[in-house]
């Protein structure tokens, strides 16, 4: 079980490398990085769906996508491309 004050330390770890991200978003004139801003979304849409939450699934919401800026991802349609043409699944 984990105590507030380890959620909370987890939450400050968690935003430490969402802060990372490359990629902002513009939010009322202020630049937010876009991880950041997913897992906040991610966490307010919990605590509305689920107000009594454990901090264990709060910390899965808030990191769900935890540095997948490094992750390299292909457009839909390069992918498709390169199946069609080379029968590649990758």
């Amino acid at each position: 079980m984990v105590s507030e004050e380890q959620y909370l330390e987890a939450i400050r770890r968690i935003d430490d490398i969402h802060i990372i991200d490359p990629s902002v978003e513009i939010i009322d004139g202020k630049e937010i990085k876009a991880e950041l801003l997913y897992s906040n979304r991610m966490l307010t849409i919990l605590e509305k769906v689920e107000p009594n939450s454990s901090f264990e699934l709060k910390l899965a919401a808030k990191c769900q996508h935890m540095s997948r800026y490094g992750v390299f991802r292909v457009e839909p349609c390069q992918w498709i491309k390169r199946v069609i043409t080379n029968g590649e699944l990758r």
